[in-house]
Formats: structure tokens, sequence, C-alpha cells
């Protein structure tokens, strides 16, 4: 298993008057799959170690995070009582 280094997120927003969109289907995935869609409103910034991911609502292009993979990047535990 690869070593992960640990990563942080954080958001802003002004204000108390944080919401959500109502969920939407897109199909805008490989082979035209669906996939639900949520947009937030009242988030101004949403940073991944230190660099702006979102602004505004909308995407920066940056890509500072690490994807993680089930079984390959993490450990599978067993729940108990399951």
């Amino acid at each position: 298993m690869k070593s992960a280094k640990t990563e942080s997120a954080a958001s802003t927003w002004s204000g108390a008057s944080v919401d959500a969109s109502m969920v939407r289907l897109v199909d805008d995935l490989p082979g035209n799959s669906s996939r639900l869609v949520c947009d937030a409103h009242g988030v101004d910034l949403v940073m991944v170690n230190g660099v702006p991911i979102a602004r505004d609502g909308e995407p920066t292009r940056n890509l500072p995070g690490t994807v993680l993979r089930s079984g390959v990047d993490t450990t599978t535990v067993a729940v108990p009582g399951a």
C-alpha cells in the first residue's frame, strides 16, 4: 500500500446563508453515464492543501488533492456486527 499524505480541505462562506440547489441529473461522464449534481450557494471559496479549488461557485481547475482508490490506496476493515 502506498503511503498517503494528510490532506486538508477548508471552506468559507459569507454571512449565515449557505444553501444547496435542487439535485439534478447530468449526463457528462464517459459512455454518456449519468451522475447527480447539487450546487452549493453562499460558499465563496473552497481550498485543498492551501490551494483554491473553487471560487464564487466556479471550479478553478487547480487539482492539489490525491485520488484514493479503494483497496489500492486504502485498507479495508471489517465492520463490527456485520
